[in-house]
């Protein structure tokens, strides 16, 4: 009797460690696995909208939306803590792509278009900050054109020019361009973040710091 309990006990420890062999490789083929690149938002647009670093060395492309609250708290942390460290901006090229969530967010497309008339008159990334810094304000609003108007203005943009560019084929399209290149690559949160073609898991950060150290990390290779 007590060799059949050794012998079982034998089996055991080798079923055991035969599932723990398997669950490791798993893990570490998992682990170990290259981060899917994504061309896509690696590959710079003629109608892109462009800042920081013209080098092109690497490439931050985000899809946005200008009412989503956690855009705007992303915005406001890289505003304060991103955009004054010149070891970043230097050597990373960003690029804005219009992502607007217009089954949550009433007034997203009219942002997007606000943005994208500026953008013509080459205020695009100017308009994107009134839209941010106030978003808590017009984001309850039953209407939003003049405010976007009122902003319009106080960036001193050509209003004819302005208000025929919201109506406009170039702007529509150019819209439409951004949430296909993010619908076909699987967007379907914003903020969403790649860096050199690879998604930034912004949903595992504890901290927006972390984000902040990504870009660092970047900048060091």
């Amino acid at each position: 009797m007590e060799n059949k309990n050794i012998l079982w006990g034998v089996i055991a420890a080798v079923v055991i460690f035969g599932f723990l062999t398997i669950v490791y490789m798993a893990t570490s083929s998992s682990s170990s696995a290259p981060a899917q690149v994504v061309p896509e938002t690696k590959t710079i647009q003629k109608t892109d909208h462009v800042t920081w670093s013209p080098a092109k060395k690497h490439i931050l492309t985000e899809y946005g939306d200008f009412q989503c609250p956690a855009c705007g708290a992303f915005y406001q942390y890289i505003k304060a803590n991103i955009e004054n460290d010149k070891t970043i901006t230097n050597n990373i090229t960003f690029v804005f792509r219009e992502f607007p969530l217009t089954t949550v967010h009433q007034h997203a497309l009219e942002a997007a278009y606000a943005a994208e008339a500026a953008g013509q008159q080459g205020k695009f990334f100017e308009m994107g900050n009134l839209l941010f810094d106030s978003q808590a304000s017009w984001g309850e609003s039953k209407s939003v054109t003049d405010t976007f108007a009122g902003f319009a203005k106080q960036l001193k943009l050509d209003m004819d020019k302005y208000n025929a560019d919201l109506k406009s084929k170039t702007v529509k399209d150019k819209i439409n361009a951004d949430m296909d290149s993010g619908n076909n690559i699987g967007v379907n949160s914003t903020p969403t973040y790649y860096l050199d073609g690879v998604k930034i898991d912004t949903g595992s950060f504890t901290s927006l710091d972390q984000f902040k150290q990504a870009l660092q990390e970047a900048v060091k290779k």
